[in-house]
Order: C-alpha cells, then sequence, then structure tokens
C-alpha cells in the first residue's frame, strides 16, 4: 500500500519571482489574445462593409446580418 508523508516545502523568495513571473506571462498573453480578437473583428467588420451582406435599419443601433448559404 502507498503512504503519502508530510512534505516539506520551502518558501523563500524564488517562490515569489517565479509568482510574479508567471503573472507577467499570463498578463501578456491575455494581452495578446485581447488584439487578436480586436483585430479579427475589425478585420470582419471590414469585409462585411466591403462585401454589403448587412443591412443596417434607419434610426436604430442592431444590424441585421445576411448569410449567403
Amino acid at each position: 500500500m502507498l503512504e503519502m508523508g508530510a512534505v516539506y516545502l520551502p518558501v523563500t523568495e524564488n517562490w515569489r519571482k517565479f509568482y510574479v513571473n508567471c503573472e507577467r506571462d499570463a498578463s501578456n498573453q491575455n494581452q495578446y489574445a485581447a488584439h487578436g480578437v480586436i483585430r479579427i473583428a475589425k478585420e470582419l467588420s471590414e469585409n462585411l462593409l466591403q462585401s454589403e451582406r448587412f443591412v443596417q435599419g434607419s434610426g436604430s443601433q442592431t444590424l441585421v446580418f445576411c448569410s449567403q448559404l
């Protein structure tokens, strides 16, 4: 039978550095992903405007997208 024993894990300044580095990297990756989503959304809106595949209601804030299936 396998038994787990108590493990001592020292928490030193290196753990704080590790945590800060991971937080920074995660933040950078989130920003990169957000910029990618924004870029793709802009490209999509430009393509829709160029191909005139949408109809904008007069005086309303809604867009009706027409699919060409």
